[in-house]
């Protein structure tokens, strides 16, 4: 039988690499043919390489980090900063804003005022000038004498008016100005209303006297006899001597003023006033005489037919008789007659 042949194998075909750790005493022995030992160097050098390569970017990218996050903190620090002094500054406006909404409706109330005094003065103004329409409704046509009186005030209405747009007109341009002029504004203007109002009073107080005085001087003008006793017609006998109608001879006073008249035509009271006489008179025939008061009174003579009799309020421009021939007569005609204080006037200064 044949004996088995046996291969030896030489120890220095092989390299042992022996590998340990810090923990462990006993290692690992690895035995790396001689024949591939280059290539295995050289394959430990390409992975050395490239793990040396990728900690190295590992490490990099980790310091990128790093300094990103520095960054990102101290961006963060910065912004928390600005937010601590926007808040700061918000607090400080918000305090400027709460004191100026204070201030505005400190103003406001200010204006309010203002605006109220502003309707007193326009309603004084109102109350004034209807007491002026009052004054000018009785009067008509209202004498100058009166508004060169020493009670008349220095100022009309319409001057204080006036007054009122000038200083509306200056406080809409003033209200446009800002907050900080606003009190010595506020002061300007009420300083004017003050005056204004001031100016008012011494009218309306002035307009009341005039008022009063003419409610004391329409009825005495109302008295007066003015106008014509009729229409159509003219003057045929005036006041003053004249030659006797009826004989036609010698002089006689003519206490009156003869109209021309058509029969039944109507005549009119020339003022207001009470029916004192109302009858036939010796010599005037049916006549009616009536008081206008403050001493006026008014005869009309010759009538045909009396139409109020005596204690009758009549007013001026009734109808109070249809003219006649009746008396002492030679015609229809009306003789007029004025007396003051029961003297006999010429009626023609009364005519107009």
């Amino acid at each position: 039988m044949r004996k088995p042949k046996i291969h030896s194998v030489k120890s220095d075909r092989f390299i042992s690499l022996m590998v340990t750790t810090k923990t462990s005493s006993s290692g690992r022995s690895f035995r790396i043919p001689k024949v591939i030992f280059p290539l295995f160097m050289v394959l430990l050098l390409i992975v050395g390489f490239y793990i040396g390569s990728v900690y190295t970017n590992f490490t990099n990218q980790v310091n990128a980090l790093e300094h990103d996050i520095s960054y990102v903190q101290e961006q963060k620090k910065l912004v928390e900063e600005e937010k601590s002094s926007v808040e700061a500054v918000l607090s400080e406006k918000n305090v400027i804003i709460n004191e100026l909404l204070g201030s505005i409706e400190e103003k406001e109330a200010q204006l309010n005022i203002l605006k109220g005094q502003t309707q007193e003065i326009l309603s004084k103004i109102e109350n004034l000038e209807a007491i002026r329409d009052s004054i000018f409704e009785k009067l008509n046509e209202a004498p100058e004498e009166i508004y060169s009186s020493e009670t008349t005030a220095s100022k009309t209405p319409n001057d204080v008016g006036n007054s009122s747009s000038a200083l509306f007109s200056s406080s809409s341009s003033s209200y446009s100005s800002s907050l900080d002029n606003f009190d010595k504004q506020y002061s300007d203007i009420l300083a004017l209303l003050n005056s204004l109002e001031t100016v008012l009073n011494e009218n309306y107080k002035a307009l009341n006297t005039l008022a009063e005085m003419t409610d004391a001087y329409v009825p005495y003008i109302e008295s007066i006899p003015s106008g014509w006793p009729i229409k159509d017609s003219k003057i045929t006998c005036p006041f003053g001597y004249r030659t006797n109608p009826i004989t036609g001879k010698g002089k006689e006073f003519h206490y009156g003023i003869d109209f021309a008249a058509k029969y039944k035509q109507e005549l009119y009271a020339t003022a207001s006033g009470t029916v004192t006489s109302s009858g036939y008179v010796s010599g005037y025939g049916y006549t009616i005489v009536i008081d206008h008061g403050y001493g006026y009174s008014t005869r009309y003579a010759h009538c045909t037919k009396l139409l109020f009799k005596k204690g009758d309020t009549v007013s001026k421009g009734d109808c109070v008789a249809l003219a006649g021939r009746t008396g002492r007569s030679t015609a229809v005609h009306l003789h007029y007659e004025v007396m003051i204080d029961g003297v006999k006037v010429d009626p023609a200064d009364y005519l107009d």
